[in-house]
């Protein structure tokens, strides 16, 4: 038998079944094939190992059509059969190549016809025939009944994916079953292929070469989940050379085609002017179009939109409820925003409660400038603490403790606003929340009027005066002491 080139690629291809008693026939009816440029496998040894064995099954099932050389040697072949399985299994298109008829085989050939969903029988000694003309009929007639297998098969694997707490064979043979559908160029399942192999890229365990051609095959195909993922590749340089203008193009189409996820990033490079026109107003746009499929990504940058009036129509009260989902996932800049507008009445019914509420809760998620506020909420606006009243001392305590916090250096550089050095700098002074302590006092208001505080000036001013924490020096004294509201050092 010749020695042939066998398809190795990811497109439909043909399986060609034969026992090889058959080489003969086999030979004739591939010189057909490959004179019609057509793609195939086959079984290239007569007896297979165990891995062999693995990969014909693997490509039996692969195939979009069956090829068979019947003769009365191919029936009960234990390799042309596990074929024929796959075959009737997967509902695909068999071609059947006759030299003869015997009884045997007419009656074999019955059978197949009741098993298999398109069956084609090419007898050689009737009139002359395309072999090449026939297995593109055969292809044809296949293309819906495979289709509809390939994406039984997807869901059937994606149902696996889906579930709960899946077994590890669950999960390989899941995995087999969408791999089929992808080999069978459906775009779904191509995608998802492409996502897992993404993710892959990302952690490091692979290079994103495999992504890129799960997606691109997927986008030939129309899948736009795909033109999505390759835009954010692109934009991102994930596999490519960064390029916003070609990813702004691929993240538009899919937008257009009402892909959530494109109508936010793309609505971001409007916004930030990557790749495309700087434009807000069509950003406001896909950012609705983002929230009203669901993408909830899209409800702080309109937030901020509707309570400035940016592009939109001034409405806080819609501004309000924006932040309020925000704030649902988890967005720590909408609990600021929240505090702030309950705090003055914006959008939302004026609440002290609940203005200290969200205060807290951004405080506690890191916000120095809400841990400045909800320490002063505790502390509250009078100087002198009652000792009297323990619940008082012991809220201002808690403000004392939160005050502190805000006037951490953060770890990215930024400095504490000099009126939390300020107020810990009272905070010591008159003993609110803690002892009274004239160096810390002295110390925190010093800092505070050398960042440009003026009331800390005055309060600089009034211990160098009174030797309050330092030793008294009034030219000190005179220098810091305001010389007008303007004045700043």
């Amino acid at each position: 038998m010749k020695i042939r080139e066998l398809y190795k690629g990811n497109k439909p291809f043909a399986y060609v079944a034969f026992n090889y008693a058959d080489a003969k026939a086999a030979d004739e009816l591939l010189d057909s094939l490959d004179a019609g440029g057509y793609r195939y496998w086959l079984n290239a040894k007569i007896s297979p190992n165990e891995k062999e064995l693995d990969q014909i099954h693997r490509k039996a099932k692969m195939s979009a059509v069956t090829v068979l050389v019947l003769t009365e040697n191919s029936i009960g072949d234990g390799l042309v059969d596990i074929v024929l399985e796959h075959t009737v299994e997967k509902r695909s298109s068999l071609i059947v190549y006759m030299t003869e008829e015997p009884r045997v085989v007419r009656e074999y050939l019955n059978e197949l016809h009741r098993k298999v969903t398109n069956c084609i029988v090419l007898r050689t000694w009737e009139q002359p025939f395309n072999t090449s003309n026939t297995v593109r009929q055969a292809l044809s007639a296949t293309k819906g009944v495979t289709a509809n297998y390939a994406e039984e098969m997807y869901e059937s694997g994606m149902a696996v994916f889906r579930s709960a707490s899946p077994s590890v064979e669950n999960m390989n043979e899941a995995f087999k079953k969408i791999q089929y559908a992808a080999m069978n160029e459906y775009h779904p399942a191509l995608n998802f292929l492409g996502e897992l192999a993404l993710r892959k890229a990302r952690a490091g365990e692979d290079s994103y070469s495999a992504a890129v051609a799960y997606f691109k095959s997927a986008v030939a195909l129309g899948n736009p989940d795909s033109i999505y993922h390759l835009g954010c590749m692109i934009a991102d340089g994930e596999g490519f050379t960064q390029n916003y203008q070609l990813a702004a193009a691929y993240l538009s189409i899919s937008a257009i085609q009402g892909i959530t996820d494109a109508q936010f990033r793309f609505a971001e490079m409007l916004d930030k002017g990557l790749g495309v026109r700087f434009d807000r107003e069509e950003a406001a746009k896909w950012y609705l179009a983002a929230i009203e499929n669901g993408d909830r990504r899209a409800y702080l940058p309109l937030a901020y939109r509707y309570l400035n009036g940016d592009t939109v129509a001034k409405n806080e009260a819609i501004a309000a409820e924006y932040f309020h989902e925000a704030a649902k996932d988890g967005d720590i800049d909408s609990l600021l925003m929240l505090a702030k507008l309950y705090k003055d009445g914006i959008g939302v019914q004026k609440d002290e409660e609940k203005s200290a509420y969200y205060f807290r809760k951004s405080a506690e998620n890191g916000i120095s400038e809400a841990q400045f506020e909800y320490a002063m909420i505790l502390l509250g606006a009078n100087p002198k603490p009652d000792k009297k009243d323990k619940n008082n001392a012991a809220e201002r305590a808690e403000g004392f403790k939160w005050l502190n916090i805000a006037a951490q250096e953060r770890t990215y550089g930024e400095k504490p606003s000099p009126d939390v050095y300020y107020e810990l700098g009272r905070c010591y002074y008159y003993g609110i929340g803690t002892e009274h302590d004239g160096s810390k006092a002295f110390m925190y208001y010093y800092k505070a009027a050398n960042a440009g505080y003026i009331k800390a000036r005055e309060a600089v001013a009034e211990c160098y005066k009174k030797g309050l924490g330092v030793t008294v020096n009034k030219r000190a004294a005179a220098f810091y002491e305001p010389k007008s509201a303007d004045e700043a050092v």
